[in-house]
């Protein structure tokens, strides 16, 4: 029987983007620094703003270098727990979601879900009038601003504050959020 020689791993440190001002967000074990690339971490987002309102909600940074000392990433995805979700809608309320593809500045394409609950039932017109407000200002926004800035954006929550304060003037709403933000990879 042949020996298996063992190889030591060793643990790198993960860092967060310049934009989530490069936090260590984790360490990861690895025979080979190279291996790491590609390789995502998700975080919770309290981790990184120390602000417990943000806790149901994640982030996800994808490994592009990595050496012997650290590996540094760039944000892909922003999502908020399922589990919160179930939580706020409630009952005599209107629930409007929605998923739709936009593009940033830097020419990136992603696909953005909000997600909106009325105070009071509605109808449809006005359902649809939300929708279709939220869309057009989300990709307006969206190409004047870069991807990664894109994502602090909505992990501060600024867009979801500025658009319930927009689509308060169609219907009032009690809850703006964006469910989801990912990066869509092009086809090769």
């Amino acid at each position: 029987m042949a020996k298996v020689k063992a190889v030591k791993k060793k643990w790198v440190p993960v860092f967060a983007s310049k934009e989530f001002n490069n936090l260590e967000i984790g360490e990861v074990p690895c025979e080979e620094p190279s291996k790491l690339i590609g390789r995502v971490i998700r975080v919770n987002l309290y981790n990184l703003t120390n602000d417990s309102r943000r806790q149901n909600s994640e982030i996800a940074f994808k490994i592009i270098k990595a050496d012997e000392k650290k590996a540094d990433t760039e944000a892909v995805d922003f999502k908020i727990l399922s589990a919160h979700l179930k939580r706020t809608i409630k009952k005599e309320k209107e629930k409007i979601d929605d998923s739709f593809e936009c593009e940033t500045k830097d020419k990136i394409k992603m696909r953005v879900k909000p997600l909106m609950i009325t105070r009071n039932r509605t109808n449809n017109s006005n359902l649809t009038n939300l929708r279709m407000n939220t869309r057009k200002k989300i990709s307006e926004y969206a190409k004047g601003i870069e991807y990664e800035k894109f994502l602090k954006e909505v992990a501060q929550n600024n867009i979801q504050r500025g658009m319930k304060n927009e689509l308060k003037k169609v219907y009032p709403l009690n809850i703006f959020e964006i469910r989801e933000v990912v990066k869509i990879n092009p086809k090769k």
